[in-house]
């Protein structure tokens, strides 16, 4: 068996799944870990052992349900030994499962700050919809604002990638909860806005902009002019609700399944432009918006406003539900968030929609 000593002049030796074992301090064990204490304590026969141990002989105490290396990851941590951790690159999988171990024992806060700069590499796009919802628990577990808003934020896009049996099974139901939430608020704010820049160029075809085309006109019968409606705008409507329809934003049943379809058709939507026919000159006229500049204009700011709408779920506003004068460590746009005088970021009342 393997034999790593994590302290040399160590008491007690951790015999892990019959494959490691781990020299450590009870004494230090005790000091990180409730559990620990609890368990080498005068009322459990682990300590007593440890207290009737004869001289020079380590006490074993065996955990047969452990992970080996993550014990010892564990164990380095708690004697202040990060750096002989080697993390090339700290996979999500392995971040969560450590924070379930530390949780076990109860000695999450030494994994604060260690775990906090491995997890800044994980990257919640590249995993599938139950890693995120697991890392988001590890997150919550770990009081890891940053890691917690990423995996959120991939959950609330593509919401309809994971199951609710998914939710149940990965995280706690309060982050599922706020997740469902947060997408449905966001969605509804999404939608509300493409359909205000629909119904503002369907307004258009309203009567205020139907006019007498102003080029050179004919002579009827009896030798008056004779004008044609200018088709400008009409034409420009359709070849606008064609682009919208192209790129799957109009109409409503045709928009993409999730919040990153839609999003992702907005900002690369390109407006288009009529070819087919020529503005009159009222059309041009400086006094009167080209409809199609009209349009840019609403695009440009949907894609502007589409930067407030909160898509994740602020770790600080769920935990601390009810405390008005609490600081997010993580500034956010959008309903959930406002400032104070000094420019923290400070939760708002609209918090309390997680605990509907």
């Amino acid at each position: 068996m393997h034999r790593v000593d994590i302290l040399p002049d160590g008491d007690i030796i951790l015999a892990i799944k019959g494959s490691l074992e781990l020299r450590v301090s009870s004494l230090v064990l005790s000091m990180v870990s409730p559990v620990f204490k609890t368990m080498l304590g005068p009322h459990f026969a682990e300590g007593q052992a440890l207290r009737h141990q004869s001289a020079g002989v380590l006490h074993i105490l065996t955990l047969p349900d452990d992970d080996a290396q993550l014990m010892k990851v564990l164990c380095l941590i708690s004697y202040h030994q990060a750096d002989a951790v080697t993390v090339s690159s700290v996979p999500a999988k392995f971040i969560i499962e450590l924070a379930t171990l530390a949780d076990k024992y109860d000695c999450l806060s030494i994994l604060k700050y260690p775990v906090t700069s491995w997890a800044a590499a994980i990257d919640p796009e590249s995993l599938d919809a139950a890693t995120r919802c697991a890392c988001a628990e590890a997150a919550f577990k770990l009081d890891d604002a940053q890691l917690f808003g990423r995996c959120t934020k991939a959950l609330v896009l593509d919401g309809d990638s994971w199951s609710p049996a998914g939710r149940a099974t990965s995280c706690r139901v309060s982050i599922a909860d706020a997740v469902r939430k947060t997408e449905t608020c966001a969605e509804y704010n999404v939608v509300r806005l493409i359909d205000n820049v629909v119904t503002d160029a369907a307004g258009r075809l309203g009567s205020y902009y139907e006019h007498d085309g102003e080029h050179n006109p004919t002579l009827d019968w009896y030798g008056c002019p004779r004008y044609s409606s200018c088709e400008f705008n009409k034409v420009a409507i359709g070849t606008l609700m064609h682009a919208l329809s192209v790129a799957r934003l109009w109409p409503p049943s045709s928009r993409g399944h999730t919040l990153r379809d839609i999003l992702h058709s907005t900002r690369t939507m390109k407006v288009p432009r009529v070819t087919a026919i020529s503005p009159c000159k009222t059309c041009l006229d400086k006094s009167t918006e080209n409809i199609l500049e009209m349009f840019e204009r609403n695009i440009g700011g949907l894609r502007a406003d589409f930067n407030d709408i909160f898509t994740a779920v602020c770790l600080d506003c769920l935990k601390q539900i009810g405390d008005e004068n609490s600081i997010c460590r993580t500034p956010h746009h959008g309903e959930w968030a406002t400032s104070d005088e000094d420019g923290n970021q400070r939760l708002h009342y609209d918090r309390a929609k997680l605990n509907e």
